[in-house]
């Protein structure tokens, strides 16, 4: 499957990142966006409502820090991400953690998605996106993922305009 350059960059990026990102987060100069980052990590877990052995699929996976926490409610979780680094790290910190390598743009997904999920959660991915990807990506989890009874739980920063996005990025 031919990536797109803007992707294949982001991907190098992040995975640069994979190896010093939990100590980005930890630290007490972070951006502004990762104040009180455990406590949103929490927040998203008490949102959910989960109980023991939901199926719960973590958007953006990043090293885990949110499947984490829903692993230890219980919960049976697939993280996805497109960086392989930070999966690895995921996985090496989560041994029950279900990986899935995928960008959340693309067309297909890996077949380890063609279920159900209980739960479908994300930490700070979405906003990497304009108004119109993030309405396709939760259509299609919607239409293709999400348990009749599921629940989608986002959390992330926003900006205020378009132009405010593109300048963060």
């Amino acid at each position: 499957m031919k990536r797109s350059s803007r992707y294949e960059k982001k991907e190098k990026i992040f995975d640069a990142w994979s190896g010093k990102y939990d100590e980005m987060l930890a630290d007490k100069d972070a951006p502004i966006s990762f104040e009180n980052y455990a406590e949103v990590l929490l927040t998203v877990l008490e949102e959910a409502r989960v109980t023991e052995g939901m199926k719960v699929l973590d958007i953006g996976v990043g090293t885990g820090n949110l499947a984490a926490v829903f692993i230890n409610a219980n919960c049976v979780v697939w993280g996805m991400d497109f960086s392989v680094e930070m999966l690895s790290i995921a996985k090496k910190k989560l041994n029950t953690l279900r990986t899935v390598q995928a960008n959340i743009v693309e067309n297909e997904w890996p077949k380890e998605l063609n279920q159900r999920f209980d739960r479908i959660v994300s930490s700070y991915v979405m906003h990497d996106f304009n108004f119109h990807a993030k309405r396709q990506l939760i259509e299609r989890l919607v239409r293709d993922c999400l348990s009749d009874d599921g629940l989608i739980i986002i959390a992330d920063i926003s900006y205020p305009t378009e132009k405010a996005r593109s300048e963060a990025q």
